[in-house]
């Protein structure tokens, strides 16, 4: 959750035609998240942007606004030659990914 809000930060910095991967991405679990946490919110923030790469933050909170993880990462710029070779896609960027992940969600919390 925290590489893909922290890579949508960053990409809102590229051109159309570029994309980004994950170089590299370290997680602090301060507290452990369930449903009484209530809705949890991921926020993506970009310290550094020096193409080719970006330094980018993460926190997410739980319902009550108190963090529960922190992450600190790096990430690389690409083209979209790059991201149109035969390497499979990220499961991020699958289509229909959020409505399904909602959906257990909700059943989760009934």
């Amino acid at each position: 959750m925290l590489d893909t809000a922290m890579s949508a930060a960053a990409g809102t910095f590229l051109a159309v035609n570029k994309g980004v991967v994950t170089l590299d991405l370290k997680n602090s679990y301060l507290k452990p998240l369930t449903i009484e946490s209530g809705p949890i919110r991921a926020i993506g923030r970009v310290v550094d942007h020096a193409e080719p790469t970006a330094y980018v933050t993460g926190q997410i909170r739980d319902g009550a606004g108190s963090l529960a993880v922190h992450a600190v990462g790096v990430i690389s710029v690409i083209t979209s030659e790059q991201t149109q070779s035969g390497v499979p896609r990220s499961a991020s960027i699958k289509p229909g990914m959020w409505s399904r992940i909602r959906r257990t969600l909700n059943a989760m919390a009934s």
